[in-house]
C-alpha cells in the first residue's frame, strides 16, 4: 500500500446528547510505517465488511463532494486538509440534535494499492485507550504507538474509488453497512450517496460474475463444470435461512476463502453489494437457459444441456433435441393444426 496523504480529526458526541463538537487537526499525519500500518488495517477491515455502492448526490450544494471535489482538482496536501476540516464540520453539524448519533475519531486518507487507487473516511469510535493523542502544540492527533487498532470500532467508512471516478465508470463510491439496520442515514446523507443499484441489476452482475470466475474444485482436486457450479450456488442460495446472496459465505463455502468472489470482482470492475437479496426471475437463469430468437423459444434446465438438448457434431448450426415426450407433443400440436 501506498499511502499519499491521512489526517485525524476528533468528533465528539455520546449517545443521547444533543450537542455536538469537534477537535480538528491544522496538519497531515506524517506517512510513516505507523501511517501506512493503520491505513493497511482500516482498508483491510473495510473490505472485510458488507459493503454497498453509490454516487455522489451532486445537487443542491452538498458539502461532502463538493469539497471532495475541489481537492481532486488540486490534489494538493492544503487542499485535502481544506476537505477534511470543512466536511468533518459539517458532519458534527449534522448530527447535532439526532440523540442517538455518535462521535468517534475520523480518519481521512488517500492511498494506493494494487487495484486502484481510493480516498476514504474511516469513523472509529472512542475507547478507554484511545489509539490517537492529541499534539496540543500543533493542533494535530498523532497515532500512539502503544495502542492497538480494536477493528469492532470500526463504525462507519466510505471509500471513492478514484479510478472510477475519474473515469465516470459505474458507482465509484462505496460505504459499509454490518448490518441492515445499522445503516446510518445521517453518515449515507453526509456523504450524500444516492443511486444504489437494484436487486435485479445486482443478481445479474452475481450471475456475470459466476461466468468470469474460475469453479472451484471437488473432492478430488477438479474443477467443476460451469453448469454443476450455478446449480450449486442456487441451491445454496435457497436452503440458507436468509435466502440472501452472501458473497463472503458464498466465497468461504465453494473457494474456502471469504474474499475471493469479492476480490474478483473488484478486479474485473464488477460492483455489486456485499450482501443483497437476489431477484427470483434473473435467479433462474443459474439452473434454466432460456433463448428466443429467429422465431423460436426455448427454455430447458441447464441440465438438460448435453442429454436432451445438444449441438450436433458436424454442423454447429443445428440444435438436436432428442426427446421422445417432446417429439410426441410437438407431433400432437402440429396435427391438431393442420385438422383446423
Amino acid at each position: 500500500m501506498d499511502v499519499k496523504r491521512a489526517i485525524v480529526h476528533h468528533l465528539i458526541k455520546r449517545d443521547g446528547e444533543q450537542k455536538a463538537r469537534i477537535e480538528l487537526s491544522e496538519k497531515l499525519l506524517d506517512i510513516d510505517e505507523m501511517a501506512s500500518e493503520l491505513m493497511k488495517k482500516l482498508d483491510g477491515s473495510y473490505k472485510k465488511m458488507s459493503i454497498t455502492y453509490a454516487v455522489f448526490n451532486l445537487t443542491d450544494g452538498r458539502i461532502f463532494p463538493k469539497e471532495f471535489g475541489s481537492y481532486i482538482k488540486s490534489q494538493t496536501d492544503a487542499q485535502f486538509l481544506e476537505y477534511s476540516k470543512k466536511s468533518a464540520v459539517n458532519l458534527r453539524d449534522q448530527i447535532e440534535n439526532i440523540a442517538p448519533a455518535k462521535g468517534g475519531f475520523l480518519v481521512f486518507s488517500e492511498y494506493e494499492v494494487q487495484y486502484g487507487r481510493f480516498v476514504s473516511v474511516f469513523l472509529i469510535r472512542d475507547t478507554v485507550g484511545m489509539l490517537f493523542k492529541r499534539d496540543t502544540a500543533s493542533s494535530t492527533f498523532r497515532i500512539d504507538p502503544t495502542k492497538h487498532l480494536d477493528l469492532d470500532k470500526l463504525a462507519m467508512a466510505c471509500r471513492i474509488n478514484l479510478n472510477k471516478y475519474f473515469s465516470n465508470n459505474g458507482k465509484y463510491l462505496s460505504f459499509i453497512k454490518k448490518k441492515l439496520s445499522d445503516i446510518s442515514e445521517y453518515f449515507i446523507n453526509w456523504i450524500a450517496a444516492i443511486e444504489r443499484e437494484s436487486n435485479k441489476t445486482f443478481t445479474q452482475d452475481f450471475y456475470e460474475l459466476t461466468n468470469l470466475v474460475d469453479c472451484p474444485a471437488d473432492d478430488e482436486g477438479q474443477s467443476i463444470s460451469r453448469d454443476l457450479f450455478r446449480k450449486q450456488i442456487y441451491d445454496y442460495v435457497n436452503t440458507s435461512p436468509t435466502r440472501r446472496v452472501n458473497l463472503m459465505e458464498l466465497s468461504k463455502h465453494f473457494y474456502d476463502n471469504e474474499q475471493y468472489l469479492l476480490g474478483f470482482a473488484e478486479q474485473h470492475n464488477i460492483v455489486m453489494d456485499t450482501e443483497f437479496k437476489p431477484d427470483a426471475r434473473v435467479m433462474k437463469k443459474f439452473i434454466r437457459i432460456d433463448i428466443q430468437s429467429d422465431g423460436i423459444h426455448m427454455r430447458f434446465s441447464r441440465g438438460e444441456l448435453k442429454t436432451k438438448v445438444r449441438f450436433d457434431k458436424d454442423n454447429e448450426n443445428v440444435v438436436i433435441i432428442e426427446s421422445e415426450k417432446f417429439a410426441n407433443a410437438l407431433r400432437e400440436e402440429v396435427s391438431q393444426n393442420e385438422e383446423h
